[in-house]
Order: structure tokens, then sequence, then C-alpha cells
């Protein structure tokens, strides 16, 4: 006996489309069908047509179903009892439809990261942190507007942080181990160097965000020194000191300095020697003794 047998369908717009597929598949199981169309008579002819070849009870309703006006009265009963038609949808769609789960959908942002030398990945302009045996390998990231997850190549989550406003990082305890973090003190080290020879307040200010920063000022440092390659020293050198009597130790602020006086200055070479200049091994000591403090937020 079929699935449907004895119970009666309307299907709307059922001389085509998916209201045709519907209405075909209902006869299939034994239900007696009404067509409704409101325009199309042919197609809704060879519907019924289709239909009564299965040996089911059918009949054509051309109405606007959003008008009650327009349905006709009492036509549904030469399918049967009419009152059958609510029983029949309800079962319907209680078959048809599954429970929601119980989490939201999931929406998210994805993409890959390669982990930079200070061991964060950036997403959104912000920075999170990684085991350290992922330092320059590719990770997979997915976010949305509350957290950061990080994912190995084999889509193993390895790190989950809040997500943060651009320019902040987000650095967990046991992603700094000693051995990641005596590279990036070698790193930071070398950096100071370099900037020794923009000049005295380029080297007072970068130490200053090392000291102010910790880790987090590697990014800062780098982007300092490739600022140098495409202004002037002397006007790197008025925006660091600036800065450091402002007490503003990010990289913005410094481009905002350089673009304020950017046509006011004369370009100088890189100073190679001063005799303020500390030597390079002092400044290993002093990055080692900066990253064993607490970043200042």
């Amino acid at each position: 006996m079929a699935r449907l047998a004895r119970k009666i369908a309307l299907v709307t717009g059922a001389s085509r489309g998916i209201g045709r597929a519907i209405a075909i598949a209902l006869a299939k199981e034994g239900a007696a069908v009404a067509v409704n169309y409101r325009v199309n008579e042919i197609e809704a002819r060879r519907v019924v047509e289709e239909m009564s070849a299965l040996g089911v009870k059918t009949m054509l309703v051309p109405a606007n179903v959003s008008v009650r006006a327009d349905l006709p009265a009492g036509e549904p009963a030469i399918l049967g009892d009419a009152s059958q038609l609510h029983q029949v949808i309800v079962n319907l769609c209680t078959n048809a439809l599954q429970a929601l789960p119980a989490e939201r959908f999931p929406f998210f942002h994805e993409g890959q990261r390669s982990v930079h030398r200070d061991g964060h990945v950036e997403v959104d302009k912000a920075y999170y942190s990684v085991p350290p045996e992922y330092l320059a390998r590719p990770v997979w990231v997915r976010w949305d507007a509350r957290l950061v997850r990080i994912f190995n190549q084999r889509l193993e989550q390895i790190a989950l942080h809040v997500k943060h406003e651009p320019g902040r990082f987000s650095t967990q305890g046991q992603h700094i181990a000693a051995e990641k973090i005596s590279g990036v003190e070698r790193g930071a080290a070398w950096l100071l160097a370099q900037t020794r020879r923009l000049g005295t307040h380029s080297t007072r200010w970068s130490e200053a965000v090392i000291a102010v920063r910790g880790i987090e000022g590697v990014r800062v440092l780098q982007g300092l020194l490739s600022l140098a390659r495409r202004h002037p020293c002397a006007l790197i050198e008025r925006a660091c000191e600036v800065a450091a009597a402002a007490g503003a130790y990010h990289l913005r602020t410094i481009r905002t300095l350089i673009q304020r006086h950017a046509d006011q200055q004369e370009q100088f070479d890189f100073m190679s020697e001063h005799p303020l200049i500390r030597d390079l091994a002092d400044y290993g000591q002093f990055v080692h003794t900066s990253f064993q403090k607490e970043p200042v937020p």
C-alpha cells in the first residue's frame, strides 16, 4: 500500500518547476493531488494527465492562493474528504524537517599564514602567538568576531585566542619556550645594532620600544628600518626624538611624524660610528633583560 494512500495534497504552482516535481512525487506515493496554477493551464493539464496515468485522483485548481476569494468553493471535495488536506501537509513537513543544531551555524573567515620570526601570526592587523615548533612554518587560521583558532597543516588546532583589536598582541606563556626567546633576542639585538646607524634619537627610541613592549617591539624595529630605506635619516631622527619625548612607542606614530615633516628635511647618510652608541654585546644583554619583563599593554 502506498505511503500516502487516502491522503490529499494541494500543491501550489504545480504547473512547472519545483511545484510540478512535488505534485508528481506525491502522486507516486498514492496521494490525491489538487494541481494549482494561475496562468499556465496547458502545462498544468499535462501534469494532471501524467498523474492520472499513475492511477490517483487529481484535479486542476486555477486560483491565486494568496487571495481567499479566488479559491474555488467545494472543489477539493471531489478528491475525497477535504479535511484530510491539513493532515497531509503536517505529516509531510514533520517527516522532512530535521531538528536544528544545538549550536549556532558556524561562520568564520579562513586563511593561511606563515609564522613570523617573533612567533606570531597576523590576523586582521593583530598578532597571535603559536607554539614554538611552528616558527617560520605555514599554518591555517580561522577567525570570527570573538575567537581566533590556529591549526597546523593537518587541521589540528594548536592555539586558541580571544580576538584583539588591530595593533595588539596576544601572547600565551606556553608559546614562549627558552630556545625561541633566545632566537628572537638575537634578532632583536641585531635590529638594535642596525638602528644605531640612523642616529642617537633613533637608537634611544628603539631601546625604549624593546624595554616597554618586549617581544612585541621586534616588528616595530623592523618597520623603523624599513622606513629608513624610504626616508632621510634626519627625518627618522626627528620623528624618533618627538615620539620618545611623548612616550609614544608605536610605529604608526613615527609614520605620522615623518609624513608631517617630509617636505622639510634633507637626506643624510647612515652613521657608522658614534661615541654614544653601545657595542653589539651590550645590546644582547639589554634585550635579554627586557624580554623577561611583562609587556606594557
